[in-house]
């Protein structure tokens, strides 16, 4: 299911050629998780794309649930641009985990119709053959996007594509999505596709209020080995495969230094367990505790705080490391 929310202001445009058009595209994310997001604009037929103007900085960042931004784009339809009717929609994606997070706004219809031919400054007188071409055109281009946005077939056979593209051919007006990750089968299926979906191929579809479950091969990571390594070097392995640290201490009440302080001792999940990418993995870590003799029986334990700095230490290392991961 789409995380980030898109709307775009205006919700429709003008056609009139060499017109200057300002777009705001407004994101807004649904999810907790602290992110950065880049905007991008498809069009449908493709050749519309070149009159969008993205804004300088297509990179927005989001610190936290219900964090909005905007994208100013601007839209100016060229003099001598085909007449027809053209389909914008505009794509909000996650930097770090674009298979999971990401928004696509209502498809947005930009009609651009036949220029005028004039002579000597006058406008020629019009020919009904004239309208009819341009009926013509207009239809033609709209059944093109009827077909790709409904599918007079009904359901469109959605299974083995990447779910941005999946959804990108849904008129997602008439549907009601709900996204379902899932490791099912992860020899057969990459990362991001969907898996299968709740309303068959070539199903008859409503008007509106269509149900449509859609399962995806989430995207996946294997726990890699780090027992018995420094916690620090653990935290940069677990980040490179793109998961994330969460320490347990074993602590060793001790007035003396005590082997393998530092190191991990177990990991859950153990090494070579398939998880999600992004889940947190608990890494047990031995450390000492110093305590002051009491007399000859007793260990008055005292706070280690140079080990809680090198757990903080490590915790900010992995999510660095995490920061800097690419597929």
């Amino acid at each position: 299911m789409p995380t980030f929310q898109v709307v775009v202001n205006p919700a429709s445009l003008s056609g009139e050629r060499t017109l200057a058009q300002s777009l705001v595209v407004t994101a807004t994310n649904t999810t907790d998780r602290i992110t950065s997001a880049r905007a991008s604009v498809r069009a449908n037929p493709a050749t519309a794309t070149a009159w969008v103007t993205a804004p300088l900085n297509v990179i927005g960042r989001f610190p936290g649930k219900n964090a909005t931004q905007d994208f100013p784009f601007s839209l100016k339809v060229p003099a001598d641009a085909p007449a027809g009717t053209y389909t914008l929609l505009f794509d909000v994606i996650d930097t770090e985990l674009p298979d999971d997070h990401f928004g696509t706004s209502a498809p947005l219809a930009l009609v651009v119709d036949p220029k005028t031919v004039v002579d000597g400054g006058k406008q020629a007188p019009k020919r009904w053959w004239i309208v009819v071409v341009a009926a013509v055109v207009v239809l033609g281009v709209g059944f093109l996007v009827w077909k790709v946005f409904i599918d007079k077939k009904g359901m469109p056979d959605l299974v083995k594509q990447p779910y941005t593209a999946a959804v990108a051919r849904l008129d997602t007006n008439k549907f009601t999505i709900t996204r379902v990750d899932s490791l099912a089968d992860t020899s057969s299926f990459a990362r991001g596709v969907v898996l299968s979906q709740s309303i068959p191929p070539k199903a008859k579809l409503e008007a509106k209020g269509n149900q449509l479950r859609l399962v995806v091969q989430a995207s996946w990571a294997v726990v890699p080995a780090v027992v018995a390594r420094e916690v620090d070097v653990a935290a940069v392995t677990l980040g490179n495969d793109s998961l994330v640290l969460r320490i347990q201490e074993d602590q060793r009440l001790s007035p003396n230094p005590v082997p393998g302080d530092g190191r991990v001792t177990s990991a859950d999940p153990p090494a070579g367990t398939l998880v999600r990418r992004g889940q947190p993995i608990t890494l047990v870590v031995i450390r000492r505790r110093p305590c002051v003799r009491i007399l000859s029986s007793g260990c008055l334990p005292q706070t280690n705080a140079m080990a809680e700095a090198r757990d903080r230490a490590a915790i900010q290392l992995n999510l660095e490391t995490l920061r800097k991961w690419k597929q």
